[in-house]
């Protein structure tokens, strides 16, 4: 891949980063409002969960395109 291209996701990947820690914060927040109304929080901890995964993966693709913009 060429610089430019390799920029421009990288500055995706730091868009969607950012926009997946706003989920998580907001999962976070209604966990805790279930959990005060004594409500099943089963759910919204597995969302909470594939949120979190999905953050490690546009970490993991984050450090793979800042080694390779290293390298060029």
């Amino acid at each position: 891949m060429d610089q430019i291209r390799l920029q421009h996701d990288l500055e995706k990947l730091y868009d969607q980063l950012a926009a997946v820690q706003r989920q998580i914060d907001r999962q976070h927040k209604l966990i805790w409002d279930l959990d005060q109304a004594k409500q099943d929080t089963a759910e919204a901890w597995s969302l909470l969960t594939e949120l979190e995964t999905a953050q490690a993966l546009h970490t993991t693709h984050r450090d793979q395109i800042i080694k390779a913009l290293k390298r060029l």
